[in-house]
């Protein structure tokens, strides 16, 4: 059956792409404005402005025909994607059908790999997914029910289909208090962290939770987080956590020689690894190599935080201090402000260090004044030190 046309046949470069392009105008205009003023007093020589001048030229022109060219096009017959690099086609009835992420839709075809792209920000998206939806199959339906009906005609989850339904069941609802206990865990550690000794240790030993869960499983619980599947995914219960303790590690101590931790934080993912992928699989990802590798590289930075905090938190050595000089001081703002002093050399620490610190900190002290350095010797003799 031909598909119907949609109410709009013509859909032009996403809103992000324009604000980016009108963005890069905006400064381009500013730095030509500047170049004017402030050229003749030597701020920029001749030849800086000419290279300026063509770099800048060819910068704006080239995202000024990436917006005119970039769009999608549904004719009588087929989609026509127009990029600054060429133009891809998928015919009506080469369409295998649709599928989303949280950032765009995909086209895909039956006979090859192509794929037309279209942007969530595409103007008209909303009828463009309807109207998609009308004529096209949806493919994260179909791998859904695939999916499902996979899991329920599994006899490893029971005997009758009542029996795998409710494992299904129990499995979805385990996942959901899961996934919340390790958000709640996360936002206890990365903004209150009182008591400190019981967050940090709930936050190390909760991200085994999900891992034994999903290895307990049978297959049934993902460690991924693939969109519209009909496995619960325990991601967010690990990652969240780990993220938490990051933070800790970065805004809590500095470490003074990390060489020290490597070999023992390898052993703790090795042992790990080791222990996941013995007997059931634990990592299923559908064939996507980058997923496994984020997994993988996960479960590193839990090894490594996970010793970094058993080395500080539970040292009890005696401590040393030191005094370091301000050098500067700076204010780095992005989603989060972070307050940076620079110091100067000081004791063990044999070149000067750019240190974050709290913003009440940053306040009290100015440059070439002195601040206070706490070294301890580390657990797992790994030095490592707190500037207050």
């Amino acid at each position: 059956m031909q598909p119907t046309l949609p109410p709009k046949q013509e859909y032009a470069a996403p809103i992000g792409l324009k604000i980016l392009g009108i963005t890069f105008s905006v400064i381009m205009v500013a730095g030509f404005l500047w170049l004017i003023i402030d050229g003749g007093k030597g701020a920029v020589s001749p030849a800086g402005m000419i290279v300026f001048s063509i770099f800048g030229a060819a910068g704006f022109l080239l995202l000024l025909l990436w917006i005119i060219r970039e769009k999608l096009i549904i004719t009588q017959q087929s989609f026509i994607r127009n990029t600054l690099f060429g133009q891809k086609e998928i015919h009506f009835d080469d369409v295998k059908g649709f599928n989303k992420d949280n950032k765009n839709i995909y086209i895909r075809s039956k006979s090859s790999s192509r794929k037309i792209i279209i942007s969530e920000n595409t103007g008209k998206v909303k009828a463009l997914k309807e109207w998609l939806s009308q004529n096209f199959i949806n493919l994260d339906v179909v791998e859904y029910e695939q999916e499902r009906q996979a899991i329920l005609s599994n006899t490893d989850y029971g005997y009758s289909d009542e029996d795998r339904i409710s494992k299904l069941e129990q499995a979805k609802t385990l996942a959901r208090f899961i996934n919340i206990a390790g958000i709640v865990i996360a936002l206890w550690i990365g903004f209150y962290t009182k008591p400190y000794l019981l967050a940090i240790v709930i936050g190390i030993v909760f991200p085994l939770i999900p891992l034994v869960a999903i290895k307990t499983s049978n297959g049934l619980i993902k460690f991924d987080s693939k969109k519209n599947s009909a496995h619960p995914s325990l991601l967010i219960a690990f990652l969240a956590p780990t993220i938490a303790l990051v933070f800790r590690c970065i805004f809590d101590f500095d470490i003074l020689l990390y060489q020290n931790l490597l070999l023992i934080s390898g052993g703790v993912f090795i042992a790990l690894i080791v222990a996941l992928l013995m007997g059931a699989p634990f990592f299923d990802f559908k064939g996507e190599k980058a997923g496994l590798i984020v997994g993988i590289i996960l479960i590193y930075v839990y090894s490594f935080v996970t010793t970094a905090l058993i080395n500080t938190t539970f040292d009890k050595s005696a401590p040393e201090y030191y005094h370091a000089k301000v050098l500067d001081k700076s204010v780095h703002r992005g989603k989060s402000t972070t307050y940076h002093l620079q110091l100067a050399p000081w004791g063990p620490n044999h070149e000067s260090k750019d240190e974050t610190v709290s913003q009440d900190m940053y306040n009290s002290v100015d440059v070439d004044e002195d601040v206070n350095v706490e070294l301890k010797k580390g657990l797992l003799d790994a030095p490592w030190y707190v500037v207050y």
